[in-house]
């Protein structure tokens, strides 16, 4: 239960605060935030938080910079992201660095995809990142010190994934679903959709064995996610308030989080409903092209479409 609250809390409070100050990309440190508390029932020590900051501020200055030097060189910067690319979902398989792979495979795909649309809008979501990325340790200490652990002490050790008997193959399956579509829409700007990819980030990253829920897991969890962002979504537009919005993303919190922190089969597919919601709900709120219904049900078929 503390779990979860801790959970519901960063996402409501991340949100909330991201869209009073007008981000762009009001989703990312909720997300980043609620990623740090699902990895670890623990705190992030102060050497993890500053740590989390300077490896993302760092990795979107270099996906930033490496956009402005190479993207009329599209085969070359290709083939150099797929390298990055291939490096995350190795890491990934082998269970080390955290929620840090998953977030330098943002920054590495959206940035290029962004930039080739919009110069201005690359740098934009870079600098949310970086922001996002300050934002989520501080969150995550604020949940801990309002709802502190019930028991003092260490928690109990545990023990570390086994790397899957097929890592190689787990991984290059991983990297081929993300760079088709990627390699697409730097080919193909006009078509690009922010919400495939990030889609995509997000199922791809699970654990291989949580894979195995397939099709049917993936698009539960996807409309799980999507239901709960269309219903929020047309709230705050009959009531657009920010105690509103506050309210509704602490709520869903809620009823993601639990299913999620409470274990079980159905476990993985919550958290991939939760990470749905954040997206869809935050890219709702978000000015990329309109606001409107149509936009919002245009995303939620492109989450359908990620999914499959």
């Amino acid at each position: 239960m503390r779990r979860t609250l801790r959970t519901a809390l960063v996402m409501a409070v991340g949100l909330t605060v991201a869209e009073a100050r007008d981000q762009p990309f009001a989703f990312l440190s909720a997300l980043f935030a609620a990623q740090l508390l699902i990895k670890s029932p623990n705190a992030p020590s102060l050497m993890q938080g500053i740590g989390f900051a300077i490896v993302m501020t760092v990795s979107s200055g270099v996906a930033l910079t490496l956009c402005s030097a190479l993207l009329d060189r599209p085969i070359a910067y290709l083939l150099l992201l797929s390298l990055i690319i291939f490096g995350c979902f190795w890491l990934l398989v082998l269970g080390r660095g955290g929620p840090l792979p998953q977030f330098l495979l943002l920054c590495n795909v959206m940035i290029p995809v962004l930039a080739v649309q919009s110069a201005d809008l690359a740098a934009d979501f870079a600098a949310v990142m970086i922001d996002a990325s300050v934002a989520a340790p501080l969150l995550a200490w604020l949940a801990h010190g309002l709802l502190p652990a019930a028991h003092v002490g260490r928690a109990p050790a545990q023990s570390s994934a086994p790397v899957p008997s097929k890592a190689i193959q787990s991984a290059v399956i991983a990297f081929i679903v993300l760079i088709l579509p990627f390699a697409y829409f730097m080919l193909n700007p006009e078509a690009a959709s922010f919400v495939i990819l990030v889609t995509i980030i997000g199922i791809v990253v699970q654990p291989p064995q949580s894979r195995g829920l397939a099709a049917m897991g993936l698009l539960l969890g996807n409309l799980i996610g999507g239901i709960v962002a269309s219903m929020g979504f047309y709230l705050l537009t009959l009531l657009p308030w920010l105690g509103l919005l506050f309210l509704v993303t602490f709520l869903a919190g809620l009823v993601l989080a639990g299913p999620l922190h409470g274990g079980g089969k159905l476990a993985p597919v919550f958290g991939i409903a939760l990470s749905t919601f954040l997206i869809l709900f935050g890219l709702g709120l978000a000015p990329i092209r309109d606001g409107s219904t149509a936009a919002f049900i245009s995303r939620l078929a492109d989450v359908a479409l990620a999914s499959l």
